[in-house]
């Protein structure tokens, strides 16, 4: 996954990379533990006696604006199966802006992806 994002990365040479780190990996599905704030994997949740695990990529590119655009545009378009988690534009010194992705994949195997 982090070799597809810097390949789509390469495509536009205005775009710099600035951060890219793999996250811990973490059930899709989670359930509330009562009486405390974090959330804990749920267990009560197999798909067909196997759990779904989340794999996420947080990568962070400075560039122009339309120049972001163009990339998300480009990650959107993969055949790869990615989903947003979060995402954060701030501008630096116009026009340069810096964005902060976090994308997901999904997978029956806990250990699948590493940077």
């Amino acid at each position: 996954m982090a070799d597809l994002l810097r390949q789509v990365l390469s495509r536009n040479a205005n775009l710099q990379l600035l951060a890219l780190q793999t996250l811990p990996v973490t059930p899709l599905l989670e359930k509330e533990n009562a009486g405390h704030d974090a959330a804990v994997p749920a267990v009560s949740a197999p798909v067909l006696g196997k759990q779904i695990f989340k794999h996420g990529v947080e990568l962070t590119v400075r560039g122009n604006y339309l120049d972001l655009l163009q990339y998300l545009t480009s990650l959107e378009r993969l055949p790869t199966q990615m989903f947003w988690g979060k995402v954060k534009m701030q501008v630096v010194q116009y026009p340069a802006a810096e964005l902060t992705l976090t994308l997901y994949t999904l997978s029956l195997d806990k250990i699948w992806l590493q940077v």
